[in-house]
């Protein structure tokens, strides 16, 4: 299964499910996409051409979109909340001082 996004987010729910992804090109989901590039596909946005070039790619290439799949899970955990929490403390730690 692929998710395709159209925001700002590439929607970090779809990632932690385990969905490749199919974003357009704005910032917010180029972010992501550049920090996990395996995890999906960035194309214009309003082309539907490309989109339906995106989705023809998955099919037709079942073993990239097990590993875009794999990926995006991964990419679900490094920005799911459990571990931008602990990376958030450790910071906070950092900037009162404290040692972690």
């Amino acid at each position: 299964m692929v998710s395709i996004k159209s925001g700002e987010d590439p929607g970090k729910s779809h990632l932690e499910a385990g969905l490749a992804v199919i974003a357009t090109d704005t910032a917010g989901q180029q972010e992501v996409l550049q920090q996990f590039p395996k995890a999906g596909q960035v194309i214009p946005a309003s082309d539907p051409i490309a989109l339906a070039q995106a989705i023809n790619y998955w099919l037709q290439q079942p073993d990239q979109l097990s590993q875009a799949k794999q990926a995006a899970k991964q990419a679900g955990l490094d920005l799911g909340w459990d571990t931008q929490a602990t990376k958030l403390v450790h910071q906070v730690n950092i900037a009162i001082g404290q040692k972690t």
